[in-house]
């Protein structure tokens, strides 16, 4: 009889996974998985979510992964379930997130032959997992239960090695999927010591004496310095060493909100707010060249960035990153350092902080500028509460920072809300930790993502998103997850594809750009939330804002406050807002 054996097999793969240290499963219902259902079913220390649609499943799997450095474990049935998570496993790949695929499959037998549900699974998702593995048909021999077993265990590491990433296993079952009631299957074996049974030791790395010795001499030497602190998921300590490096050294800091240097109790003095606006300015972006950029984390979501560095290639460049991929979007070079950042910065620092040399004139006019034009732009960002101009986003931010608690999770959605709020978050001592979908930067599974990341974070959450973004994943809002995550959303609803309106397409304009670039979708919200018993509330200033987060943030479950922006205004207060940042800035540096 197949099902005891089936049975068997399963439980000695979860066995596994649970030792290695997985501790949730996103199941999506279907037959032919029923031996992972049940097997994951059985162990109280997993904690599971259901969800109908795979694609929502896979989000909320990488949200987790993301939040807690740790897989979620993905299972689903055969077919087009299985094709359904491949937007998550190519952002979990891109964006470094541990993900573990458990894709059920027909046996060899059924395979090409006409059967329902059958597709080629094999290796699925391509050169996106870091590993791919065909299980075999189960079987009660006690070495492949072994074998097996031994799979679970290598699905963990990998999928936490560096450089993090989704993994894939794919497991046919022969029916009877099920075993009856009262059987017992083969004995699944394992370790006595209840250790994973294949173990993979990480060491850190750093620099040797001499590169650490030569790196801070040169940053000792050039006063025009720069560090960029690009989305990343940083390990403990990550944004206190990065600030004392970066006040050793004299560099002002360029940090994104999901860089983990914009909040938090550690030294801020040095991160600038307003980059994106003054970068803008051909007076800035000329004239501030820059000697030696370093660079933690990814590259950094602002195009300006990007561009501004362009136009100065002498600038050294130095890219801080353990994972030793190749992200350099640019093609600038420089040195590429695989070492983890904050014994780095901290053994870079203490040189700094040993050595003799004091500021010279340059380096103080150059930390001068970009410290005014932070001080301008944190000034412009207050009156945006104070005096809110209808329809924009610009006080949307910083009203809505400003009522969550210390230690909340703010989840950005691409396209505008992650690039807002850059643009208008000011820093604060609270620890507010912000998550991107990064890696591929698309706005599929965004209500998951936060779903799953709100669950893994178990405090209050907010999802930032616009309307196309809310609407792109709206099953996700579906998801059964116990207990209910405190997820609250805010969407900035600008009717369509308000980031067009920035791009060259809209001088099209027109019926064409309004029908195939804006695609405004005409939905109601409060309708659609009611359909999936989800609350609703409008808040069109920061005072309804701030009210309606106070009554969602904090308590059990989803709720969505909507936010009209008015898509002509929002685009001219934007051009406005980066306008007069930059001059003001300007006028603060002559002067």
């Amino acid at each position: 009889m197949i099902a005891p054996v089936n049975a068997a097999w399963a439980e000695a793969f979860v066995d596994e996974l649970v030792r290695a240290g997985v501790r949730h499963v996103c199941i999506s219902p279907g037959s032919r998985s029923t031996p992972l259902t049940l097997a994951v079913a059985a162990r109280p220390e997993l904690g599971t979510s259901v969800h109908i649609d795979e694609r929502s499943a896979g989000f909320f799997a990488l949200g987790y992964g993301r939040v807690t450095g740790m897989p979620a474990a993905l299972v689903c049935t055969s077919g087009t379930a299985a094709a359904n998570y491949l937007p998550a496993v190519v952002e979990a790949s891109m964006g470094r997130v541990p993900l573990i695929v458990l894709t059920a499959d027909r046996p060899p037998e059924l395979r090409d032959t006409g059967a329902w549900q059958a597709i080629d699974q094999f290796k699925l998702y391509g050169g996106y997992v870091r590993w791919f593995a065909e299980v075999a048909t189960p079987s009660g021999d006690a070495f492949l239960l072994r074998t097996v077993r031994s799979l679970g265990a290598r699905a963990v590491a990998v999928a936490t090695g560096r450089p993090a990433g989704p993994v894939h296993l794919n497991f046919p079952f022969r029916e009877p999927l099920a075993p009856e009631p009262g059987t017992a299957p083969p004995a699944a074996g394992g370790r006595a010591d209840g250790a994973p049974i294949v173990r993979v030791p990480r060491a850190a790395a750093l620099l040797p004496e001499a590169e650490l010795d030569a790196l801070a001499a040169r940053i000792a030497a050039e006063p025009r310095g720069l560090i960029l602190a690009g989305p990343v998921d940083p390990p403990p300590g990550y944004a206190a060493a990065i600030a004392r490096l970066a006040a050793a050294g004299r560099y002002p800091i360029l940090a994104e909100p999901a860089g983990a240097l914009r909040f938090g109790p550690h030294d801020r003095a040095g991160v600038v707010v307003g980059y994106d606006a003054i970068l803008r300015d051909e007076r800035w972006a000329g004239g501030l060249a820059p000697g030696l950029v370093v660079r933690f984390g990814a590259s950094l979501t602002w195009k300006v960035v990007a561009e501004y560095l362009a136009r100065h290639p002498d600038a050294a460049q130095v890219v801080v990153d353990p994972e030793a991929t190749w992200d350099d979007p640019g093609r600038l070079g420089g040195d590429r350092l695989a070492v983890d950042a904050v014994p780095l910065c901290h053994a870079l620092t203490d040189r700094l902080e040993a050595g003799e040399g004091g500021e010279t004139p340059a380096g103080e006019a150059w930390r001068a500028a970009w410290r005014r034009a932070s001080r301008v732009a944190e000034r412009e960002i207050a009156r945006l509460v104070e005096a809110p101009v209808a329809g924009t986003v610009g006080w949307v931010y910083p009203a809505a920072l400003g009522a969550l608690p210390d230690g909340a999770l703010v989840v950005a959605a691409n396209s505008m809300a992650v690039r807002d709020l850059d643009s208008f978050a000011p820093p604060t001592e609270r620890a507010l930790r912000v998550v991107a979908n990064r890696g591929a930067a698309g706005i599929d599974g965004t209500i998951s993502t936060a779903l799953g990341a709100a669950h893994a974070a178990g405090g209050p959450a907010v999802l930032f998103a616009g309307d196309l973004a809310f609407l792109h994943d709206a099953g996700g809002l579906g998801a059964a997850v116990s207990p209910a995550p405190d997820l609250t959303v805010v969407v900035l609803n600008d009717g369509g594809g308000g980031i067009f309106a920035y791009l060259p397409v809209a001088a099209i304009g027109g019926k064409v750009f309004e029908r195939y670039f804006r695609t405004p979708p005409g939905a109601d919200l409060a309708a659609l939330c009611a359909g999936y018993g989800v609350g609703h509330a409008r808040a069109a200033d920061p005072e309804r804002l701030v009210a309606a987060l106070r009554a969602s943030v904090g308590r059990p479950g989803t709720s969505v406050i909507e936010v009209p922006i008015d898509l002509e205004a929002n685009t001219s207060f934007h051009r406005r807002w980066w306008a007069d940042v930059a001059e003001h800035a300007w006028e603060a540096v002559r002067t």
